[in-house]
């Protein structure tokens, strides 16, 4: 929460400290009741994701530090139990898990999951189907891949994937 970023165009939304310090302090309080009910319940493979990009986000501008590295170890629980995942969907399934890897870490292990994942999806899209939506079909399933074109950082995989993708979305 704080006044600045590398972002282009971006501007605080609350500009009162009052107001940014009362938010703050509902941030820090979910984040760490967050914690504490994963501490005392185990967390579905799922979840893993969703909980590694909430701990990058708040923990960027330290509203709640992140010293034990719970995010990057949540981001890996969710790359290792992508097996348990149900589908390739947006929510909740491999999509979801790709899209996170690719959004929120770098390098060579990131870049080595999202194209095991790519790969694993190519599979999934060239089989039949007729799911276009966002959140299970199609659509969703290309956000992860066109963030890593767009972001200049494609795989062996992401053009083949996205083309396989328009090409199904071509025959809805």
């Amino acid at each position: 929460m704080v006044d600045g970023t590398n972002e282009r165009g971006w501007q605080p939304l609350i500009t009162d400290p009052e107001r940014r310090d009362a938010i703050a302090a509902v941030v820090v309080d979910i984040v760490t009741q967050t914690a504490a009910w994963r501490r005392d319940h185990a967390a579905p493979n799922e979840h893993e994701a969703d909980y590694a990009t909430l701990r990058i986000y708040v923990a960027t501008d330290d509203t709640v530090p992140d010293p034990d590295d719970e995010a990057g170890q949540a981001l890996a629980a969710a790359v290792t139990g992508i097996v348990d995942r149900s589908g390739p969907a947006l929510y909740g399934g491999a999509a979801r898990v790709a899209f996170a890897v690719g959004h929120l870490s770098a390098g060579e292990d990131a870049d080595l999951a999202c194209e095991m994942i790519e790969r694993s999806l190519l599979r999934f899209v060239e089989q039949p189907g007729d799911g276009y939506d966002l959140i299970s079909g199609y659509v969703g399933i290309a956000v992860p891949v066109l963030q890593r074109i767009a972001d200049g950082k494609p795989s062996p995989s992401s053009q083949p994937l996205a083309r396989s993708i328009l090409d199904h979305l071509e025959r809805l």
